[in-house]
């Protein structure tokens, strides 16, 4: 049976994580948590890790996180191979991707809806600002599946995600505010797209692809 994992990438969010990881409890299978710093955060953690400072492991696995993946001893290269490090599933598996300051606010992510292919309008709350977050949110694991050229962009193989059949994609394209009316929505639908075509062509330019 297909499971769905729910996936946070943290760094220093103690205040923040435990309201992330317990949003999520209950409502998808497994919960994996990507804690540590990378480039543009501080080096190193007084014990010589780049993980948080704080207490934002302890908070995530009394909130009920089942994965805790760590850098080592040197923080992460970038965004990318730290959300990269959460992409742990087996094919077939689905993705469910939550920001460490947010609350997921909808019904459990059901593999039985989640294979019907329909785009999900998927409620949740930001803690920092009030704005519109370019990411892949539901999406299924395909071999070649990863993060590549910025962390908003997912890719298989050599196409972006949302170039793929249908059913790889799967979430709500753009992930918004409870209370956020229509032409907000589409406004952010199509900013979401530019930011998407933008990249595409960027790294194609860059790869010959």
């Amino acid at each position: 049976m297909p499971l769905v994992y729910g996936c946070i990438s943290a760094y220093n969010e103690e205040w923040n994580i435990s309201k992330a990881v317990g949003s999520l409890r209950g409502k998808v299978d497994r919960i994996v948590l990507v804690d540590g710093a990378y480039e543009g955060f501080e080096m190193r953690h007084p014990r010589g890790l780049a993980c948080s400072r704080d207490c934002t492991v302890q908070c995530a696995v009394e909130s009920g996180a089942d994965f805790i993946i760590l850098p080592g001893r040197y923080k992460w290269c970038d965004e990318i191979q730290k959300r990269n490090a959460y992409l742990i599933a087996q094919p077939g598996d689905y993705y469910f991707v939550l920001d460490s300051d947010e609350e997921y606010l909808g019904p459990p992510v059901s593999v039985d809806l989640l294979s019907e292919g329909r785009v999900w309008d998927v409620p949740f709350k930001r803690t920092d600002m009030d704005e519109y977050i370019p990411l892949f949110r539901i999406f299924r694991h395909e071999h070649g599946l990863c993060y590549r050229e910025t962390h908003h962009a997912v890719w298989v193989g050599n196409e972006l995600l949302n170039k793929q059949k249908h059913e790889l994609l799967v979430g709500g394209l753009v992930l918004h505010h409870i209370g956020s009316h229509g032409s907000e929505y589409l406004e952010a639908r199509g900013r979401y797209h530019h930011v998407l075509k933008e990249k595409e062509s960027e790294a194609r330019g860059r790869f010959g692809l």
